[in-house]
């Protein structure tokens, strides 16, 4: 199957999946024909995404979040609603997003009171800055939207400066909502003010002169590349060559090695790569197969192949760390 979801669940296993995931695979799964595509990025407990879902059922919602607790309390509230529309991915929304769907393939995305890191030097984790706006913009189809709700006025500004030659965009203060959640109910009652920011693609705003200057960032985004296990005659490293320590790959790109167990004829390799910000932790196996050996991700890591960590591989096999 190319998409992965384990038994009873309505949780993608996008790492153990085909990526990109095609909405016409999507639809097939949940019995949905040419479903209206929602993203929401950090659903929190699922209250937004549920009551959404409840109200279109002919539409597919589709949740980022990182929590897993979150991801176990939507799940809850999918299987006490009995939904079929409703599918989630325990990821970052901006990786996921680049991972996981193809340009042009979402018709809206939510984001709900998303976390504003105020502070200057957090300002690369903000949900919208211009880089991952661009990324968001590719993804949507022609005319897609992204709906913003959130209580911080500099947020707010924030992500109209950023925005300017993306998206065009709309501001208001808002009191009355269709769906409220647990937080924005509480904070109604506060009295705080709400801010709705709606960012539209217009393919007249994003010229390619443009498009090609800001696309820069997301060119060195990792990129997905299946390869082979690596056949070597001789394992050029010794236990304490490499545990512990931390490589550079190339610019951007750089592993650092835990614990290593050696066996009779099989080494195993804690691993962690950070390739232009994006983290992933596995095991690299290498074993003895009659005269060689082979030096490849052991099948028990869950994993996206990147051309990062093909070269990884390579450099290891080749003894040039």
């Amino acid at each position: 199957m190319k998409i992965k979801i384990p038994p009873s669940t309505n949780q993608i296993d996008f790492k153990r999946s085909e990526l990109p995931i095609y909405i016409k695979d999507l639809s097939e799964i949940v019995g949905i024909e040419n479903p209206t595509i929602y993203v929401e990025i950090g659903f929190g407990n699922g209250e937004f995404l549920v009551e959404m879902a409840k109200r279109e059922k002919s539409s597919l919602f589709i949740g980022f979040e990182i929590s897993g607790i979150g991801i176990e309390k939507l799940r809850s509230r999918v299987r006490k609603e009995n939904l079929k529309n409703v599918l989630c991915i325990r990821e970052d929304g901006f990786w996921g997003l680049h991972f996981c769907f193809p340009d042009s393939s979402i018709d809206k995305i939510f984001i709900n009171f998303p976390d504003p890191w105020p502070k200057r030097k957090h300002e690369e984790r903000r949900i919208t800055t211009r880089k991952k706006l661009i990324l968001l913009h590719e993804k949507l189809k022609p005319e897609g939207k992204i709906e913003i709700l959130t209580d911080s006025k500099n947020f707010v500004d924030y992500t109209i400066e950023q925005a300017k030659e993306i998206f065009k965009v709309k501001t208001e203060e808002r009191k009355d909502f269709s769906i409220t959640t647990k937080y924005m109910r509480k904070w109604l009652l506060q009295g705080r003010k709400i801010y709705s920011v709606l960012l539209e693609k217009s393919k007249n705003l994003l010229t390619p002169e443009s498009k090609k200057y800001y696309n820069f960032e997301i060119e060195k985004l990792p990129k997905i590349k299946m390869f082979l296990e690596r056949k070597i005659e001789k394992f050029a490293y010794k236990k304490e060559d490499l545990e512990h320590k931390v490589f550079k790959i190339e610019e951007g790109i750089f592993v650092k090695f835990f614990d290593i167990l050696e066996g009779k004829n099989k080494i195993l390799i804690e691993t962690l790569i950070s390739e232009h910000g994006y983290e992933q932790l596995f095991i690299i196996k290498v074993e003895r197969k009659g005269e060689k050996f082979a030096v490849d991700i052991s099948p028990f890591s869950s994993v996206i192949r990147t051309e990062g960590i093909e070269k990884l591989i390579e450099k290891l096999s080749q003894g040039q760390l």
